[in-house]
Order: C-alpha cells, then sequence, then structure tokens
C-alpha cells in the first residue's frame, strides 16, 4: 500500500487493482506517471500533475485524503431468515443530522435480539447455552435521516466449532438505499461451566430446516 499525502480523492472501491490519489494543479513535483495499461480516470476539476497509488490487495479500500484504508469485508448469506422494520428516530441522529454509527449498532442489537427471540430463544438460553458477542463490524454505504425507515434483514453464515456471524443488511426504504451491511460474530458459552460450548447440533438443524422454507 502505497501512502499519498495530499491526495483529493475521497471513494470507496471494491477490490481495486489500481486507485490513483490526484493533486491540484501546480502542486510541487510530479509523484508519479499513469500507466497506459491503466489510464487513469482524472475528475474532470483536476489536471495534471498528479499522484498515482498503485495498491497490490484484493481487499476493499478506502481513499481518503491520499491515505489508502483497507476496508472491512463482510460476508452476506445465502438466504436472509428474519426482517424487521425501525424508524430513524431524532435520538437517533448525530451533528451532522444524519443516522450515528452509535445507534446504528442499536439497532443491530435489537434486530439480533428479536431474530432469537423469533426462533424462540433469548442470548441466555438457546437450547440451554448462552450466547456472547466475540466481535462486530459494520460497513457503511449510505446516510439515512429522521423520519426514514429501515428494513433490516438477518440470516447466518461462517459457522465454527464454537459459534457462528449473525449477518445483516440494512435498507433505507424511502430512498432505496443499502444503508450498511454488517455482522456480529457470536460463541456459545456455558455459564455453569464458565466455559465456551460447541454449537448446538440442533440448533444447526433448526436453522436449515428454516432456510429450506425460505428457499
Amino acid at each position: 500500500i502505497t501512502r499519498l499525502p495530499g491526495a483529493k480523492v475521497s471513494e470507496s472501491l471494491f477490490n481495486p487493482k489500481v486507485i490513483r490519489g490526484y493533486k491540484q494543479l501546480g502542486a510541487a513535483g510530479r509523484i508519479g506517471l499513469p500507466d497506459p495499461a491503466c489510464p487513469a480516470q482524472i475528475p474532470p476539476d483536476l489536471s495534471e500533475p498528479y499522484s498515482v497509488a498503485v495498491v497490490s490487495t484484493d481487499r476493499p479500500v478506502t481513499v481518503l485524503r491520499g491515505v489508502v484504508m483497507p476496508r472491512v469485508e463482510i460476508g452476506t448469506p445465502d438466504q436472509f431468515l428474519f426482517s424487521m422494520e425501525r424508524a430513524v428516530g431524532i435520538s437517533d441522529l448525530n451533528y451532522a443530522k444524519h443516522l450515528d454509527s452509535v445507534a446504528m449498532l442499536q439497532i443491530l442489537n435489537e434486530a439480533r435480539l428479536q431474530f432469537l427471540a423469533h426462533l424462540g430463544f433469548s442470548e441466555a438460553n438457546v437450547f440451554g447455552l448462552g450466547l456472547v458477542v466475540a466481535d462486530q463490524a459494520v460497513d457503511f454505504r449510505s446516510e439515512s435521516f429522521a423520519g426514514d425507515r429501515l428494513f433490516i434483514d438477518v440470516g447466518v453464515n461462517d459457522f465454527n466449532h464454537y459459534g457462528f456471524d449473525i449477518s445483516f443488511q440494512v435498507t433505507n426504504s424511502a430512498l432505496e438505499t443499502v444503508v450498511c451491511q454488517a455482522k456480529t460474530g457470536v460463541v456459545f458459552f456455558d455459564f455453569d461451566q464458565h466455559q465456551i460450548a460447541a454449537v448446538p447440533a440442533a440448533l444447526v438443524d433448526l436453522l436449515n430446516r428454516r432456510e429450506e422454507k425460505v428457499a
């Protein structure tokens, strides 16, 4: 990854091979020249000289003020098993008057709990075991504002011996956009023994039947 101080691009690209940052005309020095095999897409308000960042990575990245930042990758389940609707409230907004990132985490947490309740469980009791959150990630895609209605689709994927990911896709019905994709990694925990536990086979069977029903 090449860091280019002073570049002017703010853009998210998925799995880029070449990412280019540009400097305003008159910037000191010519840091890079365009590769004929990868012609630069120069914004209309910019011209040479410009800087070039070549990124050799298959991960999503963001170029922001010349700094290349890896993006979190969130897998999407084959099927969503549960959906809920939530209106964006005034208390959900931040100083910029759009949906705050902390409020989004709270919305996702509520969706996770409702998904478990839909299956007949709670965090404290899934076939006799508890669930604890191991990690959480959100890939924000667009803004939402007060009064917008969000649809949160919930599914599961990436099972391992001790847990799985609960995956979310949040869409804004008013703007017809994907607001974010997210995931919460959970592991099973035996609170009596105070140790992690294997995923109950009965839960795997239940989820498989739900997926077949959805299909």
